[in-house]
């Protein structure tokens, strides 16, 4: 259970970078066309 709770909160601290990733990818893009 402990090993379970740990991969858990691994998972949501990665979605939490990438979502924060995607949305310094798109301020670039945006930056780029302008």
């Amino acid at each position: 259970m402990d090993k379970f709770r740990r991969e858990t909160s691994a998972l949501m601290l990665w979605r939490k970078l990438s979502s924060t990733l995607e949305l310094t990818n798109v301020n670039s893009w945006r930056l780029i066309k302008l």
